[in-house]
């Protein structure tokens, strides 16, 4: 005669050693065991392994995609700024310069406006250049950008003079950058108080 599981009271059959029924899962405080005939997937074993879960491989290529966009999008910003800086560089050139003052002699007291016109090649680029008075002062370094495909440039001095006396005053408009073989130009005025 063959016996069947032990049996507790009130025909409950025992299941593992520990007291619980075969059939029922085991609650926090009990110890799984694991033994020949259990079959362990590959994920499993790896994760055992391992120590941790491995990440599903969605994820992995949707980081991977977001990765490689973030290069190209970086390339191509990379290529438009050296694109945009390369095309500021100074290609302009200065083939003529001329200062204009007024024809008619000055009154006391007077604010003259000195025009100076600086003709290019069409090109864009920055002008550096500077005023230099007769009377001893000099404007320091002035800058002008200049569009592409603008061919005259004009810019401006405004010389006041006060006092008695008569004189002949000379305004000079240097040219110190793009060096050219047009470098100055000068135009004077006469004063009379």
């Amino acid at each position: 005669m063959t016996q069947g599981p032990p049996q507790r009271p009130g025909n409950e059959p025992v299941g593992e050693p520990g007291g619980t029924p075969a059939g029922r899962p085991s609650g926090p405080d009990e110890v799984l065991r694991f033994g020949p005939g259990v079959q362990p997937t590959d994920q499993l074993t790896e994760t055992w392994r391992s120590g941790r879960a491995q990440p599903p491989r969605r994820r992995r290529r949707l980081v991977r995609n977001l990765v490689s966009w973030l290069i190209t999008a970086a390339l191509l910003v990379g290529v438009l700024l050296w694109l945009l800086l390369r095309g500021q560089a100074s290609d302009v050139e200065i083939t003529a310069i001329k200062v204009q003052t007024p024809k008619q002699v000055q009154d006391c007291n007077a604010t003259v406006d000195v025009t100076g016109v600086l003709t290019t090649n069409g090109e864009a680029g920055q002008i550096t250049y500077r005023w230099v008075r007769s009377d001893g002062h000099d404007s320091g370094l002035l800058h002008e950008t200049v569009e592409a495909g603008k061919r005259d440039v004009t810019v401006h001095l405004s010389w006041a003079i006060k006092g008695p006396g008569e004189r002949r005053f000379t305004a000079t408009l240097e040219l110190v950058e793009p060096k050219s073989t047009a470098d100055k130009a000068s135009s004077a005025f006469r004063y009379s108080c």
